[in-house]
């Protein structure tokens, strides 16, 4: 009978012990913006606190954090007014702070945060959560590029870094190592699925934060920033960095543009092409460069012999046309407006090449 008793007893604790656990429930999904953010930044932490026991809750929630310090040590009937946070909508609430100054601890020695959600008099909880701090070692050493999350969210923060004293300028005539960091000013021009949607580094919003030394960064919430919907597929983001607007560039390794790709198993539809350029397949051996065009710039050809270049816009109008010669050739291109273009290359013995060229 005893031992039935205890068996009872036990069985019920545990299962309220189960329960319990089950209303507290860590948050659903926490997020932070910048996404990449040091110890010395304002930043802002969201909690959606849906499915926990506090999902729906009309009062203020508070933040109880003891790592790595306790700010609010000894009030957990009574959280101070310092740790309170805002309700965004619904189930979403968020409280900005500056790690340095909140946890009042050197910025060397945080590297996580760790914490809990509650009702001012500690009567509902949710179960705790972990932050942990951008690694930036990465980007201080060899990368020339980083972002964060790898997973971009289109409704989420997605922060882009560049080590400007690695990217690669001048690309036309001597490609030059970090001469981006001459300009006043570097901003980040860039489109989503193969240049769609381009924000131009001559849009104010394009323009990157200096963090520490040689490194810039830029915050963005992709459908906001590009103007797509929640719903849409973003496979990967294309990007050059600006100096100034265009004074100078910023490229990846052998003078290509950078291409974040994200993580994600959907594809996105691939883009139209023109009904006149479908189906052709490139049989001649050449190199142009760039693809993206601004201002004065020309079209780079490199090739091994003789050949005619027709530039077609999306109609399939002809608009230039002309003879390159054997080697390194350019074609001036500052007289057409900006749009995307059809560049076709062909040699005597019927070879040809057809690439895209947008021009901004």
């Amino acid at each position: 009978m005893k031992n039935n008793f205890t068996q009872r007893i036990l069985t019920l604790f545990c299962g309220a012990m189960f329960s319990a656990s089950l209303m507290a429930a860590s948050p659903a999904e926490v997020w932070t913006k910048p996404a990449a953010f040091t110890a010395n930044d304002s930043v802002e932490w969201y909690f959606d606190v849906t499915g926990t026991a506090l999902e729906g809750e009309t009062s203020t929630l508070y933040l109880w954090t003891w790592v790595p310090s306790e700010p609010d040590a000894g009030n957990w009937g009574n959280s101070s007014d310092f740790a309170a946070l805002t309700q965004v909508e619904g189930n979403i609430w968020k409280i900005k702070l500056k790690p340095v100054a909140y946890y009042n601890v050197s910025a060397e020695t945080i590297t996580t945060f760790a914490g809990l959600l509650k009702t001012k008099d500690g009567s509902k909880q949710t179960d705790g959560f972990d932050i942990n701090m951008y690694d930036f070692s990465a980007i201080k050493g060899d990368s020339l590029i980083a972002w964060t999350p790898t997973t971009i969210k289109n409704n989420r923060p997605f922060s882009v870094l560049v080590n400007a004293s690695k990217t690669w300028s001048k690309c036309d005539v001597s490609a030059i190592q970090g001469d981006i960091l001459n300009a006043e000013s570097i901003s980040m021009h860039s489109g989503i699925n193969g240049w769609q949607n381009v924000v131009g580094a001559d849009n104010v919003k394009a323009t990157m934060d200096s963090v520490d030394t040689n490194i810039f960064r830029i915050d963005i919430i992709p459908s906001e920033y590009y103007g797509v919907s929640d719903t849409t597929v973003i496979a990967g983001v294309n990007v050059v960095f600006s100096g100034d607007v265009w004074q100078t560039e910023g490229k990846d390794v052998g003078c290509t543009d950078f291409y974040i790709e994200n993580d994600i198993d959907e594809e996105p539809e691939e883009p139209e092409e023109p009904e006149f350029v479908r189906g052709i397949q490139n049989t001649l051996d050449v190199k142009v460069y760039p693809n993206l065009l601004t201002g004065n710039q020309h079209i780079s050809v490199v090739c091994s012999d003789k050949i005619t270049y027709l530039i077609l816009d999306a109609t399939g109008r002809a608009r230039l046309e002309g003879v390159l010669s054997e080697g390194v050739s350019q074609i001036a291109v500052s007289g057409l407006s900006d749009g995307m273009y059809i560049l076709q290359l062909a040699n005597a013995k019927g070879e040809i090449f057809s690439t895209k060229i947008i021009k901004y």
